[in-house]
């Protein structure tokens, strides 16, 4: 019984030894890198890159292009979208957004392991049409006579266009006989 017991404790201490040993090889070979806060897959390729390689790049760049000058990227960001990430030989990496693998280049950005430090290439708004900055600006400009009006304690706003009286846009105007 005695033996058993002797037995039953080195296999167990045998067994976690070897699950030790097999975490600690993952763990040291993972193909992961931590980028601005995140984990991601990584995929290691010997090159020597820096923040100049990619001054080349406009927002009319397509990924094949970027593959074509510089290779293939070490791994994407993202689940949704299409960001893939490079190393830098400073420890940096660049992450290069694009709107679709059809599309250029949104904007790059340089991150180390706990954030994105700054944009090379800087996210660009596109232009609104004028039917949309109309809605936008009545919007805003209703928002604002609200805000007015509650500062003002008005609770019923009245236009008065009735019994002569001409709305102007300093006031009133009583229209003589």
């Amino acid at each position: 019984m005695k033996y058993i017991k002797m037995i039953t404790k080195l296999i167990i201490l045998l067994c976690m030894s070897g699950f030790i040993f097999v975490c600690l090889f993952v763990g040291e070979n993972s193909n992961t890198r931590i980028i601005a806060g995140c984990e991601y897959e990584y995929e290691h390729y010997s090159r020597k890159l820096s923040i100049d390689d990619f001054r080349q790049f406009g927002y009319d760049t397509m990924y094949q292009q970027v593959v074509d000058a510089i290779g293939k990227e070490n791994g994407d960001i993202g689940n949704n979208y299409f960001y893939p990430y490079y190393e830098l030989s400073d420890g940096t990496y660049a992450i290069i957004a694009f709107r679709s693998m059809q599309d250029g280049i949104k904007r790059i950005d340089i991150a180390d392991k706990n954030e994105i430090l700054y944009s090379l290439l800087p996210y660009v708004i596109p232009p609104k049409e004028d039917e949309e900055k109309e809605e936008e600006l009545s919007c805003a400009k209703q928002y604002e006579m609200n805000t007015i009006l509650e500062l003002l304690g008005i609770k019923k706003w009245e236009n008065r266009r009735y019994l002569g009286n001409q709305m102007t846009r300093w006031g009133f105007i009583q229209k003589r006989n």
